[in-house]
């Protein structure tokens, strides 16, 4: 089972946050979330609802327009990190493409 919330309160009436949780036999298993980024739409998956940085499995980025999509690793982008062991792992490219 998936619900998605819609957050949107307060400052967040103009930039509504949505969080998507998923659930096997009423067992919480993920969450997702949209990031508001004014050049690409941004996703953060986690294994605790309210997204502490230690549970963060991944995210994912589009490009300004939302056809390709790239989903990675919890890591940090090259430029941000000390150690190259830190850097993000790319495991999957979506691209949308007109027929």
């Amino acid at each position: 089972m998936c619900n998605v919330i819609k957050k949107a309160e307060g400052l967040d009436k103009l930039f509504p946050k949505y969080i998507m949780n998923v659930y096997n036999n009423n067992k919480f298993i993920l969450a997702a979330k949209k990031i508001f980024n004014s050049t690409a739409s941004r996703f953060e998956f986690s294994l605790d609802k309210e997204f502490d940085e230690k549970y963060i499995v991944g995210r994912m980025s589009s490009n300004f327009v939302g056809t390709i999509f790239n989903l990675y690793d919890e890591g940090k982008e090259a430029n941000e990190v000390e150690y190259i062991e830190d850097i993000r792992q790319q495991y999957a490219s979506i691209t949308y493409v007109k027929l």
